[in-house]
């Protein structure tokens, strides 16, 4: 987990929205395309390619980011993924609700914190 401030919660703009739906984690985003998938992603990279990763599913994958996928696991795997290089949020408007917003740990992102769990070794902990 990693604390968001506010100030660093971006809210998605309609023209990246347009043609898509939008799951994963506000620090992970699974852009599912229904519309040109090159497309989505050009416009996601154009927008946020200074502050987050931006690729295709496949691109994710062969990377290693989720591990080994099955084909089943492979088609809920959005068709362009997007996550901060830092500590920014992403909230689709259409579905973002104050709770939600209201947040200030967050995971699901790339980040060292986010992704090492630590290993407690001896005592009551073995």
């Amino acid at each position: 987990m990693i604390d968001v401030d506010p100030s660093r919660h971006i809210i998605v703009d309609d023209a990246l929205l347009d043609g898509t739906l939008i799951g994963g984690e506000p620090r992970f985003l699974h852009v599912y395309a229904t519309d040109d998938v090159e497309r989505v992603r050009e416009r996601w990279q154009t927008a946020e390619g200074h502050r987050a990763h931006v690729v295709l599913r496949d691109t994710a994958i062969d990377a290693g980011w989720f591990g080994d996928v099955t084909d089943v696991a492979r088609d809920r795997i959005g068709d362009v993924l997007v996550t901060p290089h830092a500590d920014f949020v992403y909230y689709d408007p259409r579905t973002a609700t104050p709770q939600s917003m209201a947040m200030v740990g967050q995971h699901g992102g790339l980040s060292k914190a986010e992704i090492q769990v630590p290993l407690i070794r001896g005592g009551a902990f073995v």
